[in-house]
């Protein structure tokens, strides 16, 4: 992603931010253990007519962990709207991927004002299953050498070039003095899981009143959101439609142009319309739901 590097102050820490284009501005929002990087190619595609502002969430990339480990959704929105505000962005289409689409979600049912929502396999549910070949994988936050943390990756996605397993793992870890690379991402993130898991579930009740058009966007073999469930949150929006693409769960690695395509049609027949909930409809302290389930 060849971008203008910007830091934004948020909360105490300071934030990543990679802008790159002109145009109606597009925000997007990585997922858990990513970074902005995981972008690069659908922006490639969408910076030619859009600015594309892709931000590495606290605790990740290239910003500050938080010396609290606070990571919960709530932060990480009003980041979100910190980010918005120091670059003079009015009403962005938000795009958000995993952790990164229920941050969006959560900022969305709580008031943030945006153009358009796009959810790239996120609802407020996703399945938890013991097997779950993103956890098991991610578990181990450092590597001996980076040839070892290579390996681990063309063992977890044997789909992929090693080339370009290596340049992804180049921008997503960093190495020690020691020879070892790390993760860059703060393992503190995950002693939250559950409160944002909670927060998340809680946005189920406020889906109703949000008014912009949405597209969810699912890859067909993810193992962490099911059909069920992405059907499920398309009839709860009173504006959505559901897309699915054969991918695994990181939908902008595996068919980055295909994303990007939809992305730009979905934009291409938005009519201008508010996104969030309308005055007195739910805000951050709305009724929580019963959640999405299986």
């Amino acid at each position: 992603m060849s971008a203008r590097r910007r830091t934004v102050r948020s909360g105490g820490l300071d934030l990543n931010v990679l802008v790159e284009g002109d145009g109606p501005a597009i925000v997007f929002l990585h997922g858990g253990g990513l970074t902005a990087h995981t972008w690069r190619r659908v922006v490639a595609d969408l910076a030619r007519d859009h600015r594309c502002v892709a931000v590495d969430l606290r605790g990740h990339g290239d910003s500050d962990w938080s010396p609290s480990a606070d990571y919960t959704l709530t932060s990480m929105a009003a980041d979100l709207r910190t980010v918005v505000a120091e670059l003079g962005i009015a009403r962005p289409h938000l795009v958000g991927m995993s952790l990164g689409g229920q941050v969006a979600l959560h900022a969305v049912c709580h008031g943030f004002a945006a153009r358009s929502l796009a959810l790239v396999d996120v609802g407020p549910r996703l399945l938890q299953r013991p097997d779950n070949p993103i956890r098991t994988f991610m578990r181990t936050h450092s590597y001996p050498s980076f040839d070892a943390a290579l390996d681990a990756a063309a063992e977890f996605r044997p789909d992929r070039d090693r080339a370009s397993l290596a340049s992804s793992l180049r921008r997503s870890m960093r190495p020690a003095g020691d020879g070892s690379w790390s993760w860059k991402w703060d393992p503190a993130r995950r002693d939250s899981y559950a409160e944002r898991s909670a927060e998340a579930r809680a946005l189920t009740g406020l889906l109703g009143a949000v008014s912009c058009p949405v597209l969810v966007v699912r890859g067909a073999r993810s193992p962490v959101f099911g059909a069920a469930d992405a059907r499920r949150l398309v009839v709860a929006l009173p504006r959505a439609r559901l897309e699915t693409l054969d991918a695994g769960h990181d939908v902008q690695s595996e068919r980055p142009a295909e994303l990007a395509a939809l992305i730009r049609a979905f934009h291409e027949e938005d009519p201008d319309a508010p996104c969030g909930p309308p005055a007195g409809a739910g805000g951050p302290h709305g009724q929580a739901g019963q959640g999405i389930s299986s």
